[in-house]
């Protein structure tokens, strides 16, 4: 009998055990949450260029509203 491969729990199995490695290293940095964490790296990489919360709100794939409660964590 052939064994199949189903991408999709492979893909959501990945996606779970980034989110715990984000989670783990907020804890370490007293970042409140994991996406916090890869705002705050995008920022970091990109701190020579004018990134605006629209810039934010496409790489991550967030609406308006949650881009907003995102940075106003942060500050």
């Amino acid at each position: 009998m052939e064994r199949t491969t189903d991408i999709g729990l492979l893909i959501r199995e990945c996606n779970i055990l980034l989110d715990r490695f984000f989670n783990e290293l907020s804890l370490t940095y007293d970042v409140r949450g994991g996406t916090q964490g890869r705002v705050i790296r995008f920022l970091y990489r990109h701190r020579q260029e004018d990134i605006f919360q629209k810039n934010l709100e496409k790489c991550f794939s967030v609406r308006s509203s949650t881009m907003t409660s995102i940075i106003a964590a942060l500050s």
